[in-house]
Parts: C-alpha cells; structure tokens; sequence
C-alpha cells in the first residue's frame, strides 16, 4: 500500500487540459472580434479618405475643363460612371481608388433624383456613391463621425438611405445641374 502513496503524477490530468483549452478559445474570441472592429474602423477610415480625395479630384477636373456647373453623370461613360472611369480623373488622384469592400465601386452621381425614405432626405444633388454596400452601417458610422462629427444618415455630406444603410452618399453639391 505504500507503493500507491509514493507515486508521482506525471503530465496533466484530461480535466486540467480541458480548462486550458477552454481558457485559451474564451480568449481568441475575445481578440478576434476587437480585431474585426479595428478593421471596420480602419476601413472605414480609407473610404473618408477615399471620398475626399475623390471630390478634390472631381472640383480639380471642373477647374481644368472651365466648368461653371457639375455635369450630368450622362457626360461620361456607364450609367452611373465609376469615378475611376471619369476621363481625366487619375490626374488628379495620388493613387487608385478603390473602396475595401470587395464588389462595390464609387460612382458619380448627378440624374436629379432624389432619395425619401421615412423622415430622411437624402442623396439629392451632385455626389459620390456607394451602393448596395453590404454593412454599410458598420462603416457609415466611422465615416459619418470622421467627416461630419456624427450628425447622422440624414445630415452633412455624408449621407445614406435612412435607416437601412444600403446606400451611402457623399455630397458634392446639393445644387443639380442641368446641362
């Protein structure tokens, strides 16, 4: 009976290596989803970055063809253009634009309609679009606060489509033009 008293325990029991594993996949998780909202944040970033360097761009091109107003979205090829597309644009650009979600463009937008949903008016006049964006809300938020402070879907130059998000607008000009 002695020999059972005298007897080390080597490695660790299947409990304690349960615990463990269980510890270290609470944590992963915990790191994995503060990593996806840096992400959404970071991406958001670029596309406030994208859109301004898009509109210096775009008022550039105006000065450079003597334009007194925006042109139609019909002046330049696709219905709507992509702004990449927009002949003489990538002059002014430092890099290629693109947003970083994968699928989506940014397009010009000047056809006169106007967007109403609930209490919200939005995306009327001259602007920069995104559309059908996937979870746009995720990044709406981080550019609305980057350029407008966080004044919401329906105010400043950021704009989107009410509440379900699926649209996101920057504005040029609320004034439409009509050549």
């Amino acid at each position: 009976m002695n020999f059972l008293l005298n007897t080390k325990q080597k490695g660790f029991t299947i409990i304690e290596l349960i615990v463990v594993i269980a510890i270290i996949a609470v944590l992963a998780t915990i790191v994995l989803s503060s990593l996806q909202n840096y992400r959404i944040k970071a991406d958001g970033t670029r596309m406030a970055q994208d859109l301004q360097a898009m509109e210096v761009a775009l008022r550039l091109l105006k000065v450079e063809q003597k334009l007194d107003t925006w042109p139609r979205e019909s002046t330049w090829a696709g219905s709507p253009p992509l702004v990449k597309n927009i002949s003489g644009i990538s002059q002014f650009l430092s890099t290629t634009i693109s947003p970083p979600i994968s699928g989506i463009n940014y397009y010009y937008d000047n056809d006169g309609d106007t967007m109403v949903e609930g209490s919200c008016t939005c995306c009327s006049g001259v602007n920069i679009g995104l559309e059908v964006c996937p979870n746009c809300q995720q990044y709406f938020t981080t550019v609305d606060k980057i350029i407008d402070g966080g004044d919401g879907p329906c105010y400043g130059k950021v704009r989107s489509n009410g509440t379900s998000y699926s649209y996101l607008y920057y504005n040029l000009s609320t004034v439409e033009t009509t050549n």
